[in-house]
């Protein structure tokens, strides 16, 4: 027997060995090939792939399941599979990323590519939820199927010039991209591409595209732009699918929003600034669609010219233009702001000129295509993080012993110095600090008191501190912004600074609680934010060794009534005192020779503003939405004064009298770019750029006499008599002149696109001239204009709304332009004086009551829809050679279609002829659908028989017939249109071979239906055409569909079998939503159909086993 120190002995070795196999294991299972000439490698968190080619492609491996959302999917075999990483990056090299190769890699956040980069495989990144941004090398020519599926983080998409064709489901269900750029050069869309993309807002189709999939946006429930050329295969698509678009446009758009004596020219993507001096800073918008407060903000830029004679790039200037590929500098720039160039996603290069002195703080941060960096010798300075997230920044180009070499040197960045070849960087020695607690700057302490005070005390500067995120919306309201402060602002309600202190460090006291703060004689600045949304502050003094208020440092003190500025001061930063709804006075001390923008923006009960001689600058918009502000105060021949002249803005010298001041002001905002100027002859002109704001209706009760409409516009009650819309402007707001009785004519700009619902109703308008320009008007857009005499309409307007002219009495003249397509309901309403009205063959769809009291007689053309609504509406009609044919008087027949009739007798509703029914819409009454707009609609009938040689069965034709229980259809059809048999009473129905699409609802909640027999010639199962047809049991899908959409058999809480061949590849979701008892048949082993029923747990068995 063994002595047992030997057994022991063996025992211990025996599990050193296993743990060193093991461990050989865990390590190499980070590392390896992935293709003839590829490797890979994970470490810190960091999957890196060079070489070579091609990355080979990757199949899905059912054996292992992911958890992702409420579910499962399947892992895939490459190699990484189931290791963590957060970032990967792929080196130049590599010319394409292999199908399923980081499918449902949901850690994955940041990715870096190659430019050598030509194709991305079938679902690539397909559930990589966390994603949010992502940046395509231009010579990306090809994107797989379902390649970015679920990457539920992205918010925006811009598209490499190199792809020519979009492949099925490539951006399905990225449910928070808001905007999607796509190159020139794209000419197919497939299927399903977009489908789910529910906060899409804006997509540009270029003129390239030759091939859209019906069901490419399907669900963009928030898509409100879309940009065409105009007469393109585009504007055909957008057209026939209800999408609404606007026409590219190629603006010459000017501002002198630089900076004092320096103006800006943005034409066909090229943003040229010029002029003499420095740009403006400019700050991040807070909510909203606007990014900066630069004028250019929100505008497709893709080069930057700045010419000579410019000294500065102002803060945040073109932060987030992430179409911006170009930026030329002139030798006269000495500055670039901080975060000027932040967030430019596309730029890969960029020269600083020599005399370029200081970058600041973020100013190329985030640019995560910059590959190639100049720093000339003249720089002194560069910013905290300036280059933070260029991961791609591989050469930056210094002098020998230059600060700027020191400076790469220090921050470990790949830099080239003279002929030397960039190398190994020195690492800059770690100096371990050990963070004190309770210090707020490199001589101050603080302690927060049981109370909620807050006592800072020291000598010297605090330190700056930054946001560094939100906190959960609590009841509704916003979310709350927190600072990188060491103390909790929700507790402090008190601050006490004592002697000292030289400065309150940037957002110190963001969101704190505080109701008063005291403030030491050694005050010299208050930086930025510093007290930015201290909304309970309600009265603040500021010694007098105060000269500098940072921007935004008081913004947002929602409830600061009164604040006393020090004789020392000498600038008021941009925003310091924006949205400060309680101050009602403001008065600058004599010192102050800077305001900046914004910086008494939105202060809404402001009466009155002092503004010293010595003032040199006033930022734009600086009291832009002071709606109190009677007047400015200013000295006589002053800057101040000037300013007031060039913005339109009123005001009184220095020593006048009270009676001298007005009791309202002439002017404002109205849009993020638009300002409005009321002169005394009663003109309103709005000038700058964009759309305006929407505004609302009001219904005043007038001490219980009547009601009194008007509207929440700036300008309402003023005596506004004549409006003109300047050039640049594109849309005028909802309600913008509702109830403007005194406004007689106005003068449209050809920028304007579109004009909002009620935007001129009860107005005293007595000719309106609408420029070509114009896509769309609103609702109510021209209602009860009494005077109304005259409208020309823009030639490619293709809906008048409803009630658009509603209630014009004295309208006399209206040409309807061939483009129209649909008349909606009231349109035409109560227009007493219009004798004839002329409505072209273009128009497909007439609304209830759209000439009720109106026309006298309409002019149509022999067989269009409007000599058919004119003949089961009983409105008088003639065609344009005069001749006027009788109007039948039997209800119970009729036409419906250009060679289609019906006839209802004995119950039976029968419809002959030849070729396609007409679409119909709802019939609503008082608010509720009733029906549709079928003739038949409200009559009495059980059966249907649709007679040989009809081809189509037209949108809602049967919607809401409850009493149909029979329906009888011919060979010859080929299609049932939308919500075709929609809450019908049919029990069965056997659909010819012949049919080859069956649009979506077409028997929605029909539910007494048990047999469907589909026909053989169908491609897809549109969205919910079967849904809630709770009595359906069993039905075979015929081969050759390749897709079911969203909801086809929601709610068939009774189907049990449903058979489904091998050509179907796509599932949509919700497909199957509360069948409880289904089981699926399949055609196919191992196919998607499989899988699909895998992921969800759907009962399947095969076919062959039946």
């Amino acid at each position: 027997m063994k002595p047992f120190r030997y057994r022991l002995w063996i025992c211990l070795l025996f599990a050193l060995l296993l743990t060193a196999v093991f461990g050989m294991r865990a390590v190499a299972d980070e590392a390896g090939t992935c293709g003839d000439n590829l490797i890979w490698k994970v470490e810190n968190e960091t999957l890196t792939i060079s070489g070579t080619g091609e990355m080979p492609d990757f199949r899905t491996d059912e054996n292992v399941q992911k958890p992702y959302l409420w579910y499962t999917v399947p892992g895939t075999t490459a190699p990484w599979d189931g290791l963590k990483f957060s970032s990967l990056v792929i080196e130049e090299g590599v010319t394409s990323i292999g199908a399923n190769a980081f499918n449902c890699q949901i850690d994955l956040i940041t990715v870096s590519l190659p430019d050598t980069l030509k194709s991305i495989g079938d679902e690539a990144f397909c559930y990589c939820e966390n994603m949010t941004d992502f940046i395509f090398p231009e010579g990306v020519e090809t994107i797989g199927v379902s390649a970015f599926g679920d990457c539920r983080g992205l918010k925006s998409i811009i598209l490499p010039e190199a792809l020519t064709d979009l492949d099925y489901g490539a951006f399905q269900c990225c449910n928070a991209v808001e905007t999607i750029t796509l190159p020139d050069n794209v000419k197919s869309i497939a299927d399903m591409t977009f489908n789910g993309c529910f906060s899409l807002k804006e997509i540009n189709l270029p003129a390239s595209l030759k091939w859209i999939g019906a069901e490419a946006f399907m669900s963009c429930e928030s898509l409100g732009k879309v940009v065409v050329e105009k007469d393109s295969y585009a504007e055909k698509f957008c057209a026939e699918a209800g999408l609404p678009y606007t026409y590219a446009q190629a603006p010459v758009v000017f501002g002198d929003e630089g900076g004092d004596g320096i103006g800006w020219k943005l034409e066909n993507g090229t943003l040229t600034v010029s002029g003499t001096g420095k740009m403006d800073d400019y700050m991040r918008m807070m909510g909203g669609s606007q990014q900066t407060s630069a004028p250019w903000d929100g505008q497709k830029i893709t080069q930057v010219v700045v010419e000579p004679g410019i000294t500065s790039i102002g803060a945040f200037a073109f932060w987030g233009c992430e179409q911006l590929k170009t930026v030329v500098l002139p030798d006269t720039v000495t500055e670039i702001g901080k975060f000027a160039f932040e967030k430019c996603t596309l730029l890969r290069e960029i020269t600083l000129p020599e005399g370029v002195i200081e970058i600041g703080k973020k100013a190329f941060s985030q640019c995560g295509s910059l590959k190639t960096l100049t720093l000339p010798a003249s720089v002194s300075s560069v910013g905290e993080d300036a280059f933070a997230g260029c991961g791609k920044l591989k050469n930056i180009a210094v002098k020998p012993g230059s600060y700027a070499e020191q400076y790469c040197i220090e921050n470990n960045l790949p830099y080239n110095s003279g002929d030397a070849v960039p190398g190994e960087t020195p690492a800059p020695a770690q100096i371990a600090v050990e963070k004190v607690k309770n210090t707020c700057g490199p001589d101050l302490a603080w302690i927060l008191e049981e109370d909620g005070t807050l006592r800072i005390s020291g000598t010297g500067m605090m330190d700056n501190y930054e946001q560094v995120g939100e906190d959960p919306a609590q009841d509704g309201a916003a979310p709350v912004i927190r600072s990188s402060a060491p103390w909790d602002g929700s507790k402090v309600t008190r601050v006490v600074i004592e002697e000292g202190v030289t400065s309150i460090g940037a957002y110190a006291f963001e969101n704190c609680a505080m109701t008063e703060i005291t403030l030491p004689a050694t005050l010299t600045s208050v930086e930025y934010g510093a007290f930015d949304n201290c909304r309970e502050l309600k009265t603040v003094t500021l010694p007098d060794s105060v000269t500098a208020i940072g921007m935004l440092a008081f913004n947002e003190c929602t409830g600061l009534t009164e604040i006393r500025l020090p004789a020392s001061l000498t600038s008021v930063g941009a925003a310091a005192f924006r949205m400060c709804i309680k101050l009602t006075e403001i008065t600058l001390p004599d010192a102050v020779r800077e305001v900046g923008m914004y910086a008494f923006h939105n202060c809404t009960v402001l009466k009155t503003a002092t503004l010293p001689a010595s003032l040199e600058t006033i930022g734009e918009y600086a009291f832009d939405g002071c709606q109190a502000l009677r007047a400015v105060i200013v000295p006589k021949d002053s800057y101040a004064e000037q300013y007031c002249i060039r913005k339109g803005i009123g005001y009184v010298y220095t020593g006048s009298s009270p009676e001298a001041i007005p009791t309202e002001a002439p002017y404002g905002i109205c849009g993020q770019n638009l300002t409005w100027k009321l002169d005394n002859d009663g003109t309103l002109t709005i000038s700058g750029f964009g759309k305006m704001d929407d505004y609302e209706n009001l219904y005043l009760d007038q001490d219980g006499t009547g009601t009194e409409l008007d509207t929440s516009a700036p300008w309402s009650g003023r005596g506004v008599r004549k409006v003109v819309i300047g050039q640049g402007v594109t849309r005028i707001g909802s309600s913008a002149f509702f109830s403007c009785d005194t406004l007689e004519s106005i003068q449209l700009p050809d920028t304007l696109e579109a004009i909002g619902s009620f935007a001129f109703a009860f107005t005293s308008l007595e000719e309106a001239v609408i420029p070509d320009s114009v896509t769309s008007i609103g609702k109510n857009a021209f209602a009860g204009c009494d005077f109304l005499i005259s409208v020309r309409l823009p030639v490619g307007l293709k809906i008048i709304p409803e009630s658009a002219f509603n209630s014009c009495p004295c309208l006399k003249e209206m040409i309807l332009p061939d483009s129209l397509q649909r008349i909606e309901p009231l349109a035409f309403s109560s227009c007493m004086s219009l004798k004839e009205l002329t409505i072209p063959a273009s128009v497909i769809m007439i609304g209830t009551q759209a000439f009720e009291n109106g026309p006298e007689n309409c002019i149509v053309v022999q067989g269009s829809y409007a000599e058919k609504y004119c003949r089961e509406k009983k409105v008088a009609y003639s065609y344009p050679d005069g001749t006027k044919p009788e109007i039948p008087t039997d209800e119970t027949s009729g036409t419906c279609g250009n060679h289609v009739t019906w006839k209802l007798e004995n119950s039976t509703l029968t419809i002959s002829g030849t070729g396609k029914m007409y679409d119909y819409d709802d019939y609503i009454e008082e608010t509720y659908i009733t029906g549709s707009t079928a003739p038949w609609n409200g009559l009495g009938f059980d059966t249907v028989i649709v007679e040989e040689g009809v081809v189509s069965i037209g949108n809602r034709a049967f919607a809401l017939q409850y009493g149909v229980t029979r329906v009888t259809l011919p060979e010859t059809l080929t299609s049932i249109g939308t919500a075709a048999f929609e809450h019908c009473a049919i029990t069965e129905i056997d659909i010819p071979d012949t049919v080859t699409n069956i649009a979506s609802d077409a028997f929605y909640n029909c539910t007494g239906l048990k047999r469907v027999k589909m026909p053989s010639g169908l491609k897809r199962i549109e969205y919910g055409v079967f849904e809630y047809c709770s009595e359906l049991r069993e039905i075979t899908i015929p081969e050759g569909v390749k897709s079911i959409s969203d909801y086809a058999f929601s709610h068939c809480t009774n189907l049990t079998k449903l058979r489904i061949p091998a050509s179907v590849i796509s599932i949509g979701s919700s497909v199957f939503e509360e069948c409880p008892d289904l089981e699926l048949i399949l055609a196919e082993k191992g196919g998607r159909v499989e899988k699909y029923c895998i992921r969800n747990s759907i009962a399947y068995s095969y076919a062959e086993n039946e």
